[in-house]
């Protein structure tokens, strides 16, 4: 388990699964201890990517992620990225 540190407000968590060489199991995504999302198995060269809407709060803060597989079973993450969906107005 790892600790994921967010931007104020909404935000979504996109996580890439997937493995160029080899076929690749369900990944388990677990936010605070609750089971937010689930990939499908994959074949090799195949990856998809998980969207886990978040909140911040007011001001930013922290949630425990967890990634797992089923028992024996190895799971891929390829990347990361956290993007806040509320930016406001843009200034000039």
């Amino acid at each position: 388990m790892s600790s994921l540190k967010l931007p104020a407000g909404r935000c979504t968590a996109h996580l890439l699964t997937g493995d160029p060489n080899t076929f690749n199991r369900p990944l388990i995504v677990r936010v605070d201890g609750n089971e937010k999302a689930r990939s499908e198995q994959l074949d090799g060269r195949e990856f998809t990517w998980l969207r886990i809407p978040l909140d911040g709060g007011p001001f930013g803060g922290e949630v425990d992620l967890e990634l797992s597989a089923h028992d024996g079973e190895t799971w891929h993450l390829s990347a990361c990225v956290v993007v806040a969906d509320d930016l406001g107005p843009v200034s000039k």
